[in-house]
């Protein structure tokens, strides 16, 4: 019984190696003898291009059994192959188990290609800014600003802001009473205003300087 299975184990094996023996010798005596040489020397392989063709037409006529089994062996290998990927991307709605050009037969992958147009149309950014632009510009959005409905804010957080900024710009001119100077209404204001806003800040920076002297005394 152990010696029948061996024999039948061994002769499968080795039909196998004799076809891929085959194959490999049929692969090498192709480049080999029937394709033309490297069109430059810096070619990693041979262009596919015989060279001696009526030898190669005598060459597939006595391998011709050897390829049809070689052929239907593949396309068997082919429809397993086919099987486990299709059941293992059952799954992936967005990966067709169709082949290319018949993709409308696979329900799931149109359906993720509908949702995907869908999206596409009611939640494209570019369209979102544009239609807030044009609704910006109506009669009744003209006084808000542009972008309010995007974040969501009102006219009283404007005016917080407006006045938070201008808090701080108090605070910092009171500390840096040398930056009076450098603002833009000062700089294209008359020579008599700059002299005068000129002595106000040294007054301020020499005030200021004698504050941090007392302090650190």
């Amino acid at each position: 019984m152990g010696l029948s299975l061996l024999q039948t184990w061994g002769t499968g094996i080795l039909n196998i190696g004799l076809i891929v023996a085959l194959k490999a010798a049929q692969v090498v005596f192709v480049q080999i003898f029937f394709l033309q040489d490297k069109i430059s020397p810096t070619d990693k392989q041979k262009p596919l291009s015989l060279n001696n063709r009526k030898a190669f037409s005598f060459f597939s006529y006595f391998f011709f059994l050897y390829n049809v089994g070689v052929g239907l062996t593949a396309c068997i290998l082919r429809l397993l192959l086919n099987m486990v990927i299709g059941t293992a991307l059952v799954s992936r709605i967005d990966r067709s188990i169709m082949q290319k050009g018949y993709e409308r037969l696979d329900l799931g992958y149109m359906t993720w290609v509908g949702m995907i147009f869908a999206d596409h149309y009611h939640n494209n950014p570019v369209m979102l800014c544009f239609c807030q632009l044009l609704c910006s510009n109506t009669v009744e959005d003209r006084r808000k600003p542009a972008y309010s409905l995007l974040h969501n804010t009102t006219s009283e957080s404007f005016v917080k802001v407006r006045a938070w900024k201008r808090w701080m710009l108090s605070y910092t001119l009171l500390r840096n009473p040398q930056l009076i100077l450098l603002r833009k209404h000062h700089l294209s204001s008359s020579s008599s205003k700059q002299s005068e806003t000129a002595v106000q800040a040294w007054v301020m920076v020499s005030q200021m300087q004698g504050r941090i002297t007392q302090g650190s005394q």
